[in-house]
């Protein structure tokens, strides 16, 4: 399904879709990477830190998750409009074409900062591929004021508005505590255990709970 500047893209009926293994390849096939590395990585970051999968860079027409930027018809039965209306569309994961994101190369995409809102409308669509699960934990702040919802100002430094001194400041007093909480780490290394003196299996939470072998394999969708 397309996907235009007012609504979220929605596949219809959810299908039972996986990738085979944790370990998923990426490859960015755009005008200028340098500009949008950032954005996906962010993206992806995110979707890793919330689920067992993890991502590497390649670029092979192999990899489980393929970005494209293309024009008009580019060969897989939907295809773009030029300027306006229709942004993207993404594809759930799955043999072919699954897990695949595609966008309007005919877009103006611009991802250095400026007035425009197309950091907040490609992150909208990177998160397409991620679970309404993980959507609901990955906010985007395009103004400052809507990142006060979240954070409150006494908790954010001078550089956002806030009042809880500079990022230097916070910086700086972080790196202080820490150095002095350096002997009890220091310390804390020196401890362990010798287990060549354990009698017996190592106890954990299955053995005390009697529940080991109970659960089924979970898979992330």
């Amino acid at each position: 399904m397309e996907m235009n500047c007012d609504t979220v893209i929605q596949f219809g009926q959810r299908q039972e879709s996986k990738w085979k293994s944790e370990s998923n390849m990426v490859n960015r096939s755009m005008p200028d990477a340098s500009k949008v590395e950032r954005m996906v990585q962010s993206a992806l970051d995110v979707w890793a830190n919330h689920s067992k999968l993890t991502f590497r860079e390649v670029y092979s027409d192999q990899a489980d998750i393929q970005i494209l930027f293309a024009r008009r018809a580019h060969g897989d039965g939907y295809k773009f409009d030029g300027p306006g209306q229709v942004l993207a569309h993404a594809f759930y994961p799955g043999e072919g074409r699954g897990g695949d994101a595609h966008f309007d190369a005919d877009e103006t995409w611009n991802f250095d900062g400026e007035s425009d809102d197309s950091h907040e409308k490609f992150m909208s669509i990177a998160k397409s591929l991620m679970s309404e699960k993980i959507r609901k934990r990955f906010h985007i702040h395009s103004k400052l004021d809507s990142l006060y919802k979240y954070v409150p100002k006494e908790c954010l430094p001078a550089e956002y508005g806030g009042s809880n001194g500079t990022i230097q400041d916070v910086v700086s007093t972080w790196r202080t505590k820490l150095l002095a909480y350096k002997p009890f780490f220091e310390e804390e290394t020196s401890y362990g255990t010798n287990e060549k003196l354990r009698r017996g299996q190592p106890v954990n939470a299955e053995s005390l709970f009697g529940i080991e072998g109970s659960f089924r394999k979970l898979d992330i969708d």
